[in-house]
């Protein structure tokens, strides 16, 4: 992964810093993520789109058991999306993704894994109870029952500050992604890397999440208008995730030191 030069590189006080040469990535530079964005789909638009799919299908699974679907869904997804990343990386560089691609997690240390499952887990955990704390658990037990039942009512406050606390934990996890699937550093080196690329590249981060939580809400309001609309609103949600996993990775490519 060949860094951008155009731009300086961060130079801060701490002696982390200067372990993890970071540059901040411009707004400027939006064509250019833009671009990196869209090209491993041009490579490879069909292998990508499969594997995704192949990933996606147990997420959603996972997500209605019962009481623990939601925190094993976004661990899952945890692990499942930094395989994709991996793929994803290699389409952006020519070579034909495949499921070697996708095995990078089972080469993962404990540690790693660990803190990889952590980083899925925490933001919901933490949300959940937030939600127990405001409304009571009895009101958040049955929330969540309806959230995940396929034709449940959930509470649209509770939603929105399930969803919003959500946003706002996961934030500080933007990069676990790209920089578990690209770089062979321990687990806690990775997340450290993590955290400063966020702190580097916070308005990148608020840009990101503040788009996503956009997108996310008008998906959801185009589930209301009807049922011959949710399978267009799970298509488009499918596109969202993948490009937005695309988009983060070209941020990382641009925010790192070459591997």
């Amino acid at each position: 992964m060949d860094r951008i030069d155009n731009g300086a590189p961060m130079d801060p006080e701490s002696s982390l810093g200067w372990r993890f040469p970071l540059r901040r990535v411009a707004f400027r530079e939006a064509g250019q993520l833009l671009a990196a964005s869209v090209a491993p789909f041009r490579a490879a638009p069909l292998r990508l789109t499969g594997m995704f799919l192949l990933l996606w299908i147990p997420i959603v699974a996972v997500a209605l058991v019962q009481t623990l679907g939601p925190f094993l869904s976004d661990i899952a997804a945890a692990v499942a999306f930094t395989a994709y990343t991996s793929a994803l990386d290699a389409a952006s560089r020519s070579e034909p993704p495949d499921f070697k691609h996708l095995a990078v997690v089972v080469r993962f240390g404990r540690d790693k894994l660990v803190l990889l499952m952590l980083s899925g887990l925490l933001p919901i955990l933490i949300s959940v109870l937030l939600l127990c704390g405001v409304w009571g658990v009895n009101e958040t037990s049955q929330f969540l029952v309806e959230r995940y039942r396929p034709e449940g009512h959930p509470s649209p406050a509770m939603e929105l500050s399930l969803r919003s606390a959500d946003y706002l934990l996961s934030m500080p996890f933007t990069f676990v992604a790209p920089v578990w699937a690209l770089y062979r550093w321990s687990g806690s080196r990775s997340m450290a890397a993590n955290l400063l690329a966020c702190w580097v590249n916070w308005r990148w981060v608020l840009a990101l999440t503040g788009f996503t939580a956009l997108a996310d809400s008008v998906l959801i309001w185009l589930r209301t208008q009807g049922a011959e609309l949710a399978p267009l609103s799970d298509v488009a949600g499918i596109v969202l995730q993948m490009l937005t996993l695309s988009w983060t990775l070209a941020l990382a490519q641009r925010s790192f030191p070459s591997r």
